[in-house]
């Protein structure tokens, strides 16, 4: 797979702080020196993550996590430039927030924004790697480790971490887990060029089409076995089927055996003509019947809840008029004196005191006399009530105890009519069943012929079997992986006889089954890697095996792995502790054929492959060798995470030497402000040394005016970058 990393980007939490940004070179060893704990483990680690890794392996512990917010990569393919920046996870495992950028050439951004997830991210290197969507798993077995490949699972030929890269009894990266190391294994055939996307899904389809004509092939053993009892089984049929009142009854016994199928077959066909042949008359009308009386059960219902509505409003009015009758009966009573007052009252009204005449009383009279004249009215239209209302009560109680009456007879009917039909509704479902299932009891039996459609469709399988095992012959793929292990075993003996390993011109072995190498001498003695001795071999074997492959893939245009090697501090046998100062000649020579076989492996490649390596040693390693760019030296305050990124001095750097870290502020901080003190504007200034203290960096510096006159500075840096104390030493 075409891909180069272009940069390794990494934001601070403090969006003030611009993003520490590492660039690399395509088709070249791309070198890290630096001291211990300055981050270069965390190479490998950042760009799993930012490559979709299931988990964030950056360590927690440290100044990266605490300090960063987004990790990036920007690399080319063969579509163009893409930035993949993922989130810190923070306190979790990991995060699936992902910013996605892609075009032909892409600009690095101030601050992340998640537009994507880890799924997009893996679907678009899975989609570049071309890798298959099928898996190994052609037994169905639902094993994990034979699920389709993925890119996560090709990171074991693209990082060697410090843990792996001399280690005796693992090879590849994450290969020390068994539940990896058992992925590795199924996806082997795959990265050698043994087996494609293509030959994947017939090997799926040879091994269905095995799986039905296995079981086509008992179904039909089963049928023939079952054709010796054909005659009986018929016989029981056709009695069943009289049972069923389908046919008439007969002695079978005296009946051929294939008229007796003929009739069966005749049944079937009438069945599928009209499935209500056989139902009676009676039948029709008794399904007719029932839903006329449910639909009269239904509206006399209706009408009795109808009529006992009315009555009881009646009742209601009858209660209404015996209270207005008595409440007239007592108005009546108080106004029976009326009719005396008149006969005995007089036309003169004369005061017997004042003597006067007076109309009051006759007034009064009459308003008594109207008032009498009302409820006498009253009390004769309430008399009338009565009868009416006795009347019509009288005549709904009729017409409810005659409708309730109906009413149980036609529910009784129709229960028993229900009854009826139901159980003839059930003889009708047990007939369709019997039918169905002779249905298919004749047509398996008329299968049976060489013609049959059981014979048919196992010829057709076989043939198509035949078809996919020349397709997908086993054997081709067993000389494809010979071939390929043969190549590699070539590639290997080039780089090892670069690296000067201890068993020379002996030949090196690839074992996809157990994960790792052994050596075959010139007499055929064997030796795995883990029964042969010293660090250094053990180093000098992976980097054969890593660099082996890698031509292997890229040789034989095998696209699934990225071109990409990282491998962190392959020194380690040599200088575990020491800088190079420190180092002794014949173990820099060590470590320089280990950048020899690298740069042979760049070089072999045409440029396609890139590596990266994180180192303790120091430049003069890679003095004199092609094919190497140099990205940074991470010492005298120089690391992965500024330390700036911090808001205090970690006590162990007070006091250190901090030339490095000055350097990388110069252009940005320090020159601009030396540049702004009266009559210096435009010089080049340059860090003469450098200290870190509690409060940052004390440096001092010379500065070149335009009069090539030379100026010595003073000054120091603090945590937000402000420079402070500029003054010339006198």
């Amino acid at each position: 797979m075409n891909f180069s990393i272009l940069k390794l980007i990494i934001w601070s939490k403090n969006p003030n702080k611009v993003p520490r940004i590492l660039e690399f070179k395509p088709g070249a060893i791309n070198y890290i020196t630096g001291s211990s704990r300055s981050g270069k483990s965390s190479i490998i680690e950042i760009i799993d993550y930012c490559l979709g890794s299931g988990g964030c392996s950056i360590p927690k512990i440290g100044p990266i996590r605490r300090t960063s917010s987004w990790y990036g990569l920007l690399f080319s393919t063969v579509e163009g430039e893409k930035l993949f920046a993922r989130r810190d996870p923070g306190d979790q495992n990991s995060t699936d927030d992902y910013m996605i950028t892609e075009g032909v050439t892409v600009s690095v951004p101030d601050v992340p924004e998640k537009n994507a997830n880890r799924d997009n991210a893996k679907g678009i290197l899975e989609r570049l790697a071309k890798i298959p969507q099928s898996n190994s798993d052609f037994n169905e077995t639902g094993s994990g480790f034979k699920g389709r490949a993925s890119i996560s699972d090709m990171t074991a030929f693209m990082f060697q971490p410090q843990r792996i890269v001399a280690n005796n009894e693992t090879m590849f990266f994450e290969a020390d887990v068994e539940e990896h190391a058992k992925k590795l294994r199924e996806i082997f055939p795959l990265v050698l060029g043994v087996v494609d996307a293509e030959t994947l899904i017939k090997q799926h389809r040879l091994q269905e089409v095995r799986r039905l004509i296995e079981r086509k092939q008992r179904q039909l053993e089963a049928l023939k076995i079952n054709i010796e009892n054909f005659a009986g089984e018929v016989r029981g049929r056709y009695i069943a089927a009289a049972q069923y009142g389908l046919v008439p009854s007969l002695r079978v016994d005296d009946t051929d055996t294939n008229v007796l199928f003929e009739r069966l077959k005749d049944i079937v066909a009438t069945w599928k003509k009209d499935p209500t042949y056989w139902d009676s008359d009676g039948h029709h009308i008794n399904t007719e019947r029932l839903s006329w009386l449910r639909e009269r059960e239904a509206l006399l219902y209706s009408e009795i809840t109808t009529l006992r509505v009315r009555l009881t409003q009646l009742r209601e009015l009858s209660l209404a008029r015996a209270t207005s009758e008595i409440n007239i009966s007592r108005k009546r009573d108080r106004l029976s004196s009326t009719s005396w007052l008149v006969e005995r009252l007089s036309t003169d009204h004369t005061c017997p005191l004042c003597g006067n005449d007076s109309d009051s009383p006759s007034n009064e009279l009459k308003k008594l006399i109207e008032s009498t004249q009302k409820v006498e009215a009253q009390w004769k239209a309430v008399e009338l009530v009565p009868p009416m209302l006795d009347a019509e009560e009288v005549d709904l109680k009729k017409q409810i105890s005659a409708k309730e009456s109906e009413l149980r007879q036609v529910r009784s009917e129709r229960e028993y009519i229900q009854e009826e039909t139901e159980e003839m509704q059930s003889t009708r479902e047990q007939r369709a069943m019997f039918v169905g299932r002779t249905s298919e009891f004749i047509n398996l039996h008329e299968s049976l012929t060489d013609e049959g459609v059981f014979a048919n469709e196992i010829a057709a399988l076989k043939e198509e079997e035949a078809q996919l095992l020349k397709e997908v012959d086993f054997e081709t793929f067993a000389q494809r992986k010979e071939t390929a292990l043969f190549k590699f075993s070539r590639f290997a003996g080039h780089y090892g006889n670069i690296l000067e390993l201890e068993t020379g011109d002996d030949l090196i072995q690839l074992d996809t089954n157990k994960l790792t190498i052994r050596v075959i001498d010139a007499k055929g003695g064997s030796a795995w890697l883990r029964e042969i001795g010293s660090g250094a071999n053990w180093l000098g074997y992976h980097v054969t095996t890593l660099l082996a492959l890698h031509e292997l893939f890229i040789s034989q245009g095998i696209p699934y792995v990225p071109s990409l090697l990282v491998i962190d501090q392959p020194s380690q046998t040599q200088f575990p502790d020491d800088t190079e100062e420190d180092s002794e000649r014949e173990e820099l020579q060590a470590v320089n054929n280990v950048f020899k076989a690298l740069s042979s492996g760049i070089k072999r490649t045409n440029g396609k492959l890139q590596v990266i390596v994180s180192e303790h040693a120091g430049r003069s390693v890679i003095d004199g060798l092609e094919n190497v760019h140099l990205v940074e030296r991470w010492r005298y305050g120089r690391k992965l995470i500024p330390w700036h990124w911090s808001n205090e001095m970690d006590v162990k750097m007070i006091g250190k030497n901090a030339q490095y870290a000055a350097e990388d502020v110069l252009k940005s901080h320090i020159e601009p402000a030396i540049q702004k003190v009266e009559g210096y504007e435009g010089c080049k200034v340059s860090i003469v040394s450098a200290t870190f203290n509690e409060t940052g960096i004390e440096f001092k510096a010379q500065a070149l005016t335009a009069d090539h006159i030379t100026i010595d500075f003073s000054g120091h840096i603090d945590f937000n970058l402000d420079v402070g104390y500029v003054l010339p030493e006198i």
